[in-house]
């Protein structure tokens, strides 16, 4: 039968092995950006209200569709537009925290360790009023 954990191991013991969920988490996290974000935006499609709404229904009935991404660059293109900076880094940010702390848990399951705690809580930098001015 299998060990019940009443209550996670808090571990402060700081050994190599503590960085190997970091480690997976960012490897995941670059896996992820460059092969699945650009392909989920591949074809990626807008749409705008352009008329009024005919049968009172609270709903516009015509709207005018644009794409606008066709291809993977074409995606890339878009991901590195100016502006999209400072959003782009927050997303990377919020699944690199994710994974970390997915691997942290798969990898060791009845233990926590505050240095990937640490690690996960200090990664972000608060951005300054000045480059959020630039973007």
């Amino acid at each position: 039968m299998a060990e019940v954990i009443e209550y996670a191991r808090i571990s402060t013991d700081f050994t190599p092995e503590t960085f190997i969920p970091v480690l997976l988490g960012m490897v995941l996290t670059v896996i992820i950006w460059q092969f699945f974000v650009p392909r989920s935006l591949k074809r990626i499609q807008i749409a705008f209200e352009t008329g009024e709404d005919d049968d009172n229904d609270g709903i516009s009935d015509t709207y005018e569709v644009h794409r606008i991404s066709d291809s993977v660059d074409d995606a890339r293109k878009l991901l590195g537009a100016k502006g999209a900076g400072f959003g782009i880094l927050m997303y990377i940010f919020a699944i690199m925290g994710v994974l970390i702390l997915s691997m942290d848990i798969l990898l060791n399951p009845g233990s926590r360790n505050l240095y990937v705690l640490g690690i996960v809580m200090f990664f972000p930098k608060k951005p300054n009023n000045q480059s959020l001015l630039k973007s």
